[in-house]
């Protein structure tokens, strides 16, 4: 319990401290036991899962680049990526 106190006085960013409080929520790292059964729909792509862990420990997901599709300066949180990424995974369930 003191490493958790220590952690959180040393925490001066507001997003910071609510991922760290998400972390600590009790059974919020339950998702990464589920099964992966695909007839259920219950399986993250590798894509899914890197941008899952890296939102969780607080990484970027990306660099700032020029979107592929629209052209558009698309920042860290990769809207523009994460848009086309939705897109083509609907297109594929369909």
């Amino acid at each position: 319990m003191a490493a958790h106190a220590q952690v959180e006085s040393s925490i001066s960013d507001s997003h910071q401290m609510a991922r760290f409080l998400a972390a600590r929520a009790p059974h919020s790292g339950d998702w990464l036991f589920a099964f992966p059964i695909s007839p259920c729909g219950l399986r993250l792509s590798d894509e899914a899962v890197r941008v899952a862990v890296a939102l969780r420990l607080g990484c970027s997901v990306c660099v700032a680049h020029s979107c592929f599709k629209c052209g558009t300066l698309a920042d860290a949180h990769c809207p523009g990526a994460a848009r086309s990424s939705m897109q083509t995974d609907l297109q594929q369930d369909s």
